[in-house]
């Protein structure tokens, strides 16, 4: 069976029946569903952002919230991006091999994002994820700002590649979260040697998204830096929680810097891949 996590810009396509998709491309995926070929995976985060079209409309949440609640396997979700991380961390020190990085999804939980009569929790949500975001938003771009005052990234032109930028900070980011972990943890996992943890997905995810959010941040996507945006925020999670399955479904593009499809592709993961939704189609009507 192969695990799969759809990017909210995926379901949005299947929702709306855009860019030419249509109901018999939302049946197909259902079929391999049920035929057990696939198992599409959701996540808080999916939830929450998808939780985000009430301020449209609730007839546009039904229908969102009902497209990605018809497809995903609603007995378990894929764990929030900092369980992951601390998960890696704690197995790293242990010895243990990579946890399954998912989690019971509580039938309470599911519910109250189904049903109009809890819509006041799911406007709470909405509001809550709001302001983290808006405050995580602030403090990156404070931090990018820092960088692009440094000499080494001095100008519009870039002056590093991906593949420098892994090299140069890739353990600093690594070592930004392990020591935040408690005294042990943290200890043992510098003994092992941070490095290594680059090959854990959780942590490999987490790096390449922050690379690519650095590169744009940095030099833009045309030569001209750019902030950090809410939006950013939602892909360095989704990005996290695509560790845990085979195949990462988005429609964003993989050939540009800044987006989560380039991302997540632009250093090759063994037994994962990105894929866009008519891609993915193509594949589930191969067989898989």
């Amino acid at each position: 069976m192969v695990r799969v996590y759809f990017d909210r810009n995926a379901f949005s396509a299947l929702s709306e029946l855009e860019d030419g998709f249509t109901p018999a491309d939302v049946e197909k995926i259902k079929n391999a569903v049920r035929a057990g070929s696939i198992k599409i995976l959701g996540s808080s985060p999916l939830l929450e952002e998808t939780a985000a079209t009430m301020a449209y409309s609730r007839e546009m949440y039904r229908r969102h919230m009902g497209t990605v609640l018809d497809l995903i396997d609603r007995r378990r979700l894929i764990k929030s991006g900092e369980d992951i991380l601390n998960d890696d961390c704690y197995n790293y020190t242990v010895g243990l091999a990579e946890s399954d990085r998912t989690m019971p999804a509580t039938v309470s939980l599911m519910r109250k994002f189904e049903f109009s009569e809890h819509e006041s929790y799911v406007r709470g949500v909405v509001a809550d994820r709001q302001q983290e975001r808006t405050k995580g938003t602030v403090q990156l771009n404070d931090v990018m700002a820092e960088a692009r005052a440094d000499k080494r990234w001095a100008g519009s032109v870039p002056r590093a590649s991906l593949d420098e930028l892994w090299d140069q900070i890739g353990v600093m980011v690594v070592a930004h979260w392990v020591d935040k972990c408690p005294p042990e943890i943290k200890k043992k996992c510098h003994k092992r040697g941070l490095k290594k943890m680059l090959l854990l997905r959780g942590f490999r995810f987490h790096v390449l998204y922050f690379i690519s959010m650095t590169y744009t941040s940095l030099f833009g996507m045309t030569g001209d830096p750019r902030k950090v945006k809410h939006g950013d925020l939602h892909d360095a999670h989704h990005a996290i929680c695509a560790s845990a399955v085979n195949v990462f479904v988005t429609n964003e593009s993989k050939t540009r810097p800044g987006h989560l499809g380039h991302a997540l592709s632009w250093k090759p993961t063994p037994g994962f891949e990105v894929l866009s939704l008519r891609e993915f189609l193509e594949r589930i009507s191969a067989g898989t």
